[in-house]
């Protein structure tokens, strides 16, 4: 009889937020999710030993958050930090417009003043009447935006906390520093604590590209038409896989150095995919890579997994196991596909119920899959592979119900085993055989959310004349300062980053989407002032308008 195993993968991302110029940090999510999710998730996993689980830090992230370490800071703390009473209208509108950026329903609504200070806000323009706020007003607003992106659980861990909440309001400046003491001291703990669980086994960590770009776009981008063949593509063309090569090599050294052993596994960003970017990456020594099942259904000749009772696939023994792909330089790689039905599940609607429900859902999805293979040959592995940070401000006490007794049932559970990719490949061999494989990501099997849009291809074609320019300075001027050279390539990998061109055009939408938009064109012009080369007057005009 077949054995089954399931593995969690979390991955953990945020853009590059660094601004060129000032070497501020723009947005405030890295150290906002590093209090709310990425801790905690570890500590939450140390409580049930017998469950494994892998994470997936992306190396831009880990800089950042070593950079807070280092007294870094970025605008929204900037503000927060500042005593009330000393803030100019510029800056209490900029508070008003953006410290309401949390889940009404699972943060805001947690705590009364928030409630009431929200209702104020959307009540009235705050333009007109920006008098009305007063002083205790706004700084109760500085502390309750930043305390509601903490995670409930260290309540217990920082008293001081506890007792800030239940003050409700009418906080003072030193209760407002005293959160933002927290949140460093989560951070600098995060760092420790990932380390630790990687020396010890605990968890098994991957990495993945250090600036999270869409691999198969820099290799080509006509690597598009692989995976749809009607895409509209730039009218420039990028074909740089030495950027391939350097984007893995930066994440690979970077990932060795700060958790201290290099890595077993890699998590291609967006879960992008193609044969000549696995090679490079098998260059490193990858023993495997994960992936989505679109692109497992789609190599092997289905558009996709057709599935029955409890969404099960009716060819559950392909999906459900390794795949050792052949790669033209010779070495093999092993492939993991991810279920994406309970990988989506988790990450968008399981938010919406109760969590003993969404866990018994789980299981018994879980077990009509074991109800497949159990009668076949060989052990099978589920593996759930998602966001390890955006899915939990939705649901209720940040995931920690959900999460805790899913936790709980699995180890209590003897037909099916938690594993970790790297201990199951280590230790079977019922392994599937790819000669080759689909070019896609993990979203429809296809790079639309990143190419294809008027205003996406308007962003490559920027980047790619900035490339095409690196790439023509150089050979003109063999005798660049080494450092020089260095530092341009380090702002043209910032701006081969995915979040850019994700936020471009359709379908996403958010209100930081300005800020996106001139920050990659920061990022774009500071290659052309290294060079000292005329900055194109079209980075200095927004991309994004009312079509994008």
């Amino acid at each position: 009889m077949g054995n089954l195993y399931l593995s969690f993968i979390w991955h953990n991302h945020q853009p590059y937020y660094k601004d060129p110029d000032t070497g501020k940090m723009i947005l405030p999510w890295v150290r906002l999710h590093a209090t709310k999710d990425y801790l905690d998730m570890l500590l939450l996993k140390s409580k049930y030993p017998n469950v494994k689980a892998t994470f997936n830090m992306v190396p831009s992230l880990v800089r950042q958050l070593e950079e807070y370490c280092e007294g870094k800071t970025d605008t929204y703390l900037d503000l927060t930090m500042k005593p009330a009473e000393s803030l100019t209208d510029g800056e209490k509108l900029f508070i008003l417009r953006n410290f309401f950026k949390s889940d009404f329903r699972r943060k805001i609504s947690n705590f009364p003043r928030y409630v009431e200070l929200y209702t104020k806000r959307y009540s009235q323009d705050i333009n007109e009447n920006l008098h009305l706020w007063t002083t205790q007003e706004l700084r109760d607003l500085q502390l309750l935006f930043n305390l509601a992106w903490i995670d409930p659980l260290y309540y217990e861990e920082y008293p001081n906390l506890r007792s800030i909440r239940d003050k409700g309001q009418n906080f003072s400046h030193e209760d407002v520093l005293a959160v933002v003491d927290v949140q460093m001291k989560i951070i600098k703990r995060l760092i420790n604590d990932y380390r630790e669980a990687n020396a010890n086994g605990d968890v098994d960590l991957i990495f993945s590209p250090y600036y999270h770009p869409i691999l198969p776009l820099i290799y080509d981008t006509r690597s598009a038409r692989r995976a749809r063949e009607d895409v509209l593509l730039p009218h420039l063309i990028l074909n740089v896989p030495q950027d391939v090569e350097l984007q893995l090599r930066k994440g690979w050294n970077q990932h060795k150095e700060f958790f201290g052993r290099a890595p077993r596994g890699f998590w291609p960003s967006e879960q992008s995919v193609s044969t000549e970017v696995l090679g490079i990456a098998s260059d490193l020594g990858i023993a495997w890579a994960v992936t989505d099942e679109r692109i497992l259904a789609k190599t092997l000749g289905m558009s996709y997994f057709s599935r029955a009772g409890r969404d099960v696939p009716e060819q559950a023994a392909l999906l459900y196991r390794p795949y050792k792909l052949s790669l033209s330089n010779g070495k093999e790689m092993i492939i993991v596909f991810r279920d994406q039905v309970l990988s989506d599940l988790i990450g968008f609607e399981y938010a919406k119920w109760l969590a003993v429900d969404a866990v018994n859902d789980f299981m018994s999805r879980l077990e009509a899959i074991y109800a497949k293979v159990k009668h076949l040959d060989g052990d099978y592995l589920v593996a759930v592979a998602l966001d390890g940070e955006n899915c939990w401000e939705y649901y209720e006490n940040d995931g920690y119900d959900f999460l805790s007794r899913l936790y709980s049932v699995l180890s209590d559970t003897e037909w099916v085993e938690t594993v970790t990719i790297s201990d199951f490949i280590e230790k079977h061999d019922n392994f599937g055989r790819l000669s080759n494989l689909t070019t896609g990501s993990w979203i429809n099997a296809n790079f639309d959310m990143w190419i294809g849009d008027p205003c996406k291809n308007k962003a490559w074609d920027y980047l790619i004349a900035a490339r095409m320019q690196v790439e023509l300075a150089f050979k003109k001027c063999t005798n660049l300062d080494e450092e020089l050279k260095d530092q341009v390539m380090e702002q043209l990998l910032i701006a081969e980053g995915s979040d850019w061109f994700w936020w471009y055009g359709k379908p996403n939408e958010s209100p930081d989407k300005p800020i996106f938009d001139e920050l990659f064109r920061k990022n774009l012009k500071k290659i052309y002032e290294l060079m000292e080369e005329e900055v194109p007057q079209f980075l200095s005009e927004p991309i994004v308008d009312r079509r994008c």
